[in-house]
């Protein structure tokens, strides 16, 4: 039997300010050409950084970012997980 999912729920608002709760294995980000996840594994833990910049420094700190060659790429990965020829950017690595 599979290990079960580890996830975060997260309260989020939708465009009219209504609140609803969501789940989240992770949550990207990107700054200049890096992507970083604001959802981090510490401790065997599954955490949601608050501050972009919390986020951005752990990711460094434990090699956990990827690098592209533009920013429009990262932005691209960081919000639809896949690369500028629309293919999930995870296939194109094996995975």
């Amino acid at each position: 039997m599979s290990e079960p999912l580890r996830y975060i729920r997260i309260n989020n608002k939708d465009e009219d300010g209504k609140e609803y709760w969501d789940h989240a294995t992770h949550e990207m980000n990107y700054r200049g050409n890096e992507v970083f996840p604001m959802v981090q594994e510490i401790n065997g833990k599954l955490y949601l950084f608050e501050s972009e910049d919390d986020a951005y420094d752990n990711a460094k700190k434990t090699n956990n970012i990827l690098n592209f060659d533009s920013e429009d790429e990262a932005k691209l990965f960081a919000i639809s997980g896949k690369d500028k020829d629309g293919k999930l950017f995870g296939y194109k690595l094996g995975w």
